[in-house]
């Protein structure tokens, strides 16, 4: 845990520590969300890294439908 001071502009700086717990890198998009008084970062990740990384993950047979995916879990 670490702790930050929003700037002039909104701006906050995530703790170095929590970046890497995240895998954040400079150029990362992320979402922000606020939920019961607290704000909550969320990695997102590109369609096709998506993607790569759910690859084995699902077992029917056929390839599974992306935009069925999508919907499923409310992929950006």
């Amino acid at each position: 845990m670490g702790t930050s001071q929003v700037d002039k502009r909104g701006r906050v700086t995530i703790p170095r520590e929590i970046r890497e717990k995240a895998g954040l890198k400079p150029g990362d998009r992320v979402r922000v969300l606020s939920e019961n008084n607290r704000v909550i970062v969320e990695r997102l990740v590109d369609f096709e890294t998506f993607r790569r990384e759910l690859r084995g993950c699902i077992t029917t047979p056929g390839e599974p439908d992306p935009m069925e995916l999508k919907k499923i879990w409310s992929f950006q």
